[in-house]
């Protein structure tokens, strides 16, 4: 993973957050690929840390129900 230095990084989230985005969110989505996850609906699962898009200032570092089942079908139950 390539972290990109054009956008502004938080790993607290700033009391006035207008334009920075949540790198911890950030990397747990990009692991979530690494780890065969795809994409969810924003529309749909917009809070979920697997849609396509994460908004500025929003913070979501967990995988959620969907994401937990995709990863049980993946590997298995162990």
């Amino acid at each position: 993973m390539a972290i990109n230095t054009r956008y502004a990084w938080f790993t607290k989230r700033p009391s006035r957050c207008s334009s920075s985005f949540d790198l911890r969110s950030v990397l747990v989505h990009e692991w979530g690929h690494a780890y065969g996850l795809n994409h969810v609906s924003p529309t749909r699962h917009g809070s979920q840390v697997m849609a396509s898009t994460i908004p500025a200032c929003a913070v979501v570092r967990t995988l959620g129900a969907g994401d937990h089942a995709a990863m049980r079908k993946l590997y298995g139950v162990r």
